[in-house]
């Protein structure tokens, strides 16, 4: 189940697990794999987002040297300020203007948001670390995310910071924030999981905000990783599954 990125909801049966490793698998033989990944880090002001580009494994590319995967965008966002009172409609027209920049270079590089699959950092609460505010803020933020893009009609889902941080062997507590930017540095210099353009190396290597952007594209990687784990599954059950 942790290789497909499948939650067991509190199952623990054998029986009951078994259900629900096979409902993903087919809930999955009869989705359009997605050729793009959008992921978005969510912090109290700030986005952090990672686009993927999955269309070289449809090419089989990457089975060699180098990689299947290429990031084609990447940045930190500010879509609010601690300066202001909280104001949902101001939030919520930063956020619209937030994905329209997002999904307009999307558009204008002939992609279909519909076949892209937004994968956003879920949040939680967090009594030791943050504000009452900060974390209603957050909360904000993750629920309007998926109100706009499904109103879009994205394919949107979310996924917990902590599978990200296990996925990666990321250190824990006060840690984490460098664990995650050592983590991308290293993807980046190997060049094998994920083929990184120099101009947004420079650009995350130039940022302050790097855990955002580190954040973001791990999200990312795990959701890709997840996704080809799932289709490995697939072809390995499609007797079982009748598929085609």
């Amino acid at each position: 189940m942790r290789l497909c990125g499948i939650a067991s909801l509190g199952a623990t049966k054998k029986d009951d697990l078994a259900s629900t490793i096979a409902r993903h698998l087919f809930n999955a033989a009869n989705s359009k794999h997605p050729s793009h990944v959008l992921a978005i880090d969510i912090g109290f002001v700030n986005l952090g987002h990672a686009r993927i580009s999955r269309t070289n494994l449809a090419k089989g590319k990457g089975k060699g040297k180098g990689s299947a995967l290429c990031l084609d965008s990447w940045a930190v966002s500010q879509v609010d300020s601690l300066d202001v009172p909280y104001w949902p409609p101001r939030l919520a027209a930063n956020l619209d203007a937030f994905l329209g920049g997002v999904v307009g270079v999307a558009g204008e590089r002939g992609l279909s948001m519909k076949e892209t699959a937004c994968v956003i950092e879920r949040q939680h609460w967090k009594p030791t670390t943050c504000t009452s505010q900060s974390v209603v803020r957050c909360a904000g933020l993750e629920a309007m995310l998926f109100g706009i893009m499904s109103s879009r009609s994205m394919n949107v889902c979310s996924v917990a910071a902590a599978k990200v941080a296990e996925w990666h062997s990321l250190e824990s507590g006060k840690k984490k924030k460098q664990s995650a930017v050592d983590r991308v540095h290293e993807i980046i210099g190997k060049g094998t999981v994920i083929e990184v353009p120099k101009h947004l190396a420079d650009k995350f290597k130039s940022e302050k905000k790097k855990d955002d952007m580190a954040d973001a594209l791990l999200i990312g990687l795990t959701y890709c990783e997840w996704l080809e784990n799932t289709n490995a599954e697939l072809q390995k059950h499609s007797d079982t599954l009748k598929l085609k």
